[in-house]
């Protein structure tokens, strides 16, 4: 909970030097040979292409292996790299023959925030600005799944109750023009997961507008 307290505490920084109400404190000065420490970018909104994460969790045939999990993304970014991501997900799984077979469907939606550390702005490669920032992450949200029981035809769902899922864990984003790469590590929680404490890692790639 402090984690959380302490994003949203940043966030509000965030939107409120942007408004002009603070000064900046970054001068020209903190500028290197290849880049500055602290690179700007304009505050935009991020569309992002299926993404995919990799949980190290238990499968159908409850042994414990790397999956893959395909999702959905949007997000927005503030000047300082300081951003917000929406995510949602699903994954399908079965196990069993013509006769009977279990199958699995796994739904989650995360809200995401992100703080970076460490910002750096290189310039001169391909006449365009590149941005890296590596810092936290936070992530909230709730997910749900449906286990389907077949036998000779005859089938029975069982929908688990939407329980809540947290995470922390690092990021790396590198932008380059418009073109956004993000990937993260964390450790997330959820009486959905098997077992319920999990590792996980994701990548995506995205398009940002400026607003």
């Amino acid at each position: 909970m402090k984690a959380v307290l302490s994003l949203i505490l940043l966030l509000a920084i965030s939107v409120f030097n942007e408004t002009g109400f603070a000064e900046k404190t970054v001068s020209a000065s903190a500028e290197a040979a290849s880049g500055s420490v602290f690179g700007t970018q304009r505050p935009s909104l991020i569309f992002y292409v299926p993404g995919v994460q990799m949980r190290y969790q238990d499968t159908a045939q409850q042994t414990r292996e790397l999956q893959n999990h395909f999702f959905y993304s949007m997000g927005y970014r503030s000047s300082n790299q300081i951003g917000v991501s929406l995510e949602f997900g699903q994954q399908q799984e079965a196990n069993g023959n013509s006769s009977f077979q279990v199958g699995r469907v796994y739904r989650e939606l995360t809200l995401s925030g992100q703080a970076p550390f460490v910002r750096f702005r290189f310039n001169q490669i391909l006449d365009h600005p590149v941005d890296l920032g590596v810092g936290a992450k936070v992530v909230i949200g709730y997910g749900e799944s449906l286990v389907r029981t077949s036998l000779l035809g005859d089938s029975r769902d069982d929908q688990s109750k939407q329980n809540s899922i947290l995470g922390l864990g690092g990021f790396l984003s590198f932008s380059l023009h418009s073109f956004v790469f993000e990937t993260d590590f964390r450790y997330q929680t959820s009486m959905n997961y098997e077992p319920n404490n999990i590792w996980m890692g994701s990548l995506k790639l995205g398009y940002a507008i400026d607003l």
